[in-house]
């Protein structure tokens, strides 16, 4: 990986940590780092074994500024891809930073495009935190995390669900991918 994916010097650093700089699909590996708004997608098997793929953001930072804290401490306004994407099918989950806060698209990679959320519907979706292959999941922390996502469009949970939260436990929302 460091020596053909992730050019690997003594004195590098990640500035940012990554909760993983892997995660998986059922037909690839994929690796990120912070050294470029995209990811490394290795196949299990096929003919082209790895491929980049760079998020087409607005306004990324230059390639020769990515060691500057300045470029990403927020007070210069680039953007750039904060963890590793979350998978889901054809779907990939993609954390963006912008200006000191974190934005969620959905990253098509069978149409080659990166969807923004209007400012609704980014609100409406619990933080991504996985994926079973066939869902997204999402983390509710409390009850007025819950509140907000119900008043923006997510359906109510069962009573159960409700009852717990209130409690001061956390849920799971499953989020199907067509």
């Amino acid at each position: 990986m460091k020596d053909a994916y992730f050019p690997y010097e003594e004195a590098y650093c990640e500035p940012l940590s990554r909760y993983s700089y892997f995660s998986a699909t059922d037909s690839s590996v994929i690796f990120s780092s912070f050294r470029f708004d995209g990811l490394t997608e290795i196949m299990k098997s096929g003919k082209q074994a790895a491929h980049s793929v760079l998020m087409d953001l607005k306004h990324p930072i230059p390639e020769g500024l990515r060691a500057k804290t300045e470029s990403y401490d927020g007070s210069l306004p680039y953007e750039f891809v904060v963890q590793t994407p979350v998978a889901c099918r054809q779907y990939w989950f993609v954390e963006v930073t912008k200006d000191k806060k974190s934005e969620c698209y959905v990253y098509d990679r069978h149409a080659g495009k990166l969807y923004g959320n209007d400012g609704q519907a980014t609100d409406r979706m619990a933080f991504i935190v996985g994926s079973d292959g066939a869902h997204f999941i999402g983390y509710v922390p409390d009850k007025a995390y819950y509140e907000e996502l119900v008043k923006f469009g997510l359906h109510k949970a069962d009573s159960l669900t409700e009852e717990r939260l209130e409690q001061g436990g956390s849920a799971l929302v499953l989020y199907r991918m067509k």
